[in-house]
């Protein structure tokens, strides 16, 4: 009478089994999801500490040592002019040969900047010194006339004074007179026409002068050289 309760047993112990399997089945799901929190936690645990150490850490600063007696110092912007400013350059014009500073440089005083081609400056002032000697040849010549015409005049002179009173004796004639009172005469004119000469001379060897300095103060414009009155 009692087998009859047999069955439900099987049926109870293979539901059992059934439902113990279901359970195994959902148990390994549960446990990758925990895995997958658990690394997803530490990731995110990791990025934190990562950011904390590059925006949170506080800055390391170094201390300066304790200084005395620190010379007071003063830092600013701006732009360094020269207090006296002066604008050079040639006077003249000509062909730049050398070229020995630019804007910017620390030159000496007397130093030679730069020089145009001054070949025929110079061979404007070595024509002027050549007159400027001729000039004073003509002059040493008038001079010299002059000595010789007064000489000249002397000896003509000391002749007629001669001639006129041997003809207030009687002791020579009217024409020798006369011809005694010629040369001096003209011995006279010979002394004021060298005189004249020398002025003439004087006059040249002047301008002559005149020429070769203004010539030479030319010649030095061909140069630029430093030159500290010009800053004063």
């Amino acid at each position: 009478m009692l087998e009859v309760p047999k069955p439900i047993l099987k049926e109870a112990a293979s539901s059992a089994g059934t439902r113990g399997k279901v359970v195994g089945k959902t148990r390994r799901p549960t446990t990758a999801r925990i895995l997958a929190s658990v690394i997803a936690l530490a990731v995110a645990i990791g990025a934190g500490v990562s950011a904390w150490e590059i925006f949170l850490r506080p800055i390391e600063v170094q201390v300066a040592a304790v200084e005395r007696d620190v010379p007071v110092q003063v830092f600013g912007l701006g732009t360094v002019e020269a207090r006296v400013t002066s604008r050079i350059g040639f006077k003249v014009s000509g062909v730049l040969i050398d070229l020995r500073a630019d804007v910017g440089n620390f030159v000496a005083k007397g130093a030679i900047l730069a020089r145009l081609d001054d070949r025929e400056q110079s061979a404007q002032v070595a024509r002027t010194n050549a007159t400027v000697q001729l000039a004073d040849a003509n002059l040493q010549r008038a001079a010299a006339s002059v000595e010789k015409a007064q000489a000249n005049y002397a000896n003509a002179k000391s002749i007629n004074e001669r001639r006129q009173m041997l003809l207030k004796g009687n002791s020579t004639s009217i024409e020798a007179a006369q011809t005694a009172q010629a040369a001096q005469d003209a011995a006279l004119a010979d002394v004021n026409l060298a005189q004249s000469d020398v002025l003439v001379a004087k006059a040249n060897i002047g301008d002559a002068i005149a020429q070769q300095q203004l010539q030479s103060t030319i010649l030095d414009f061909y140069t630029l050289a430093v030159d500290l009155r010009r800053f004063r």
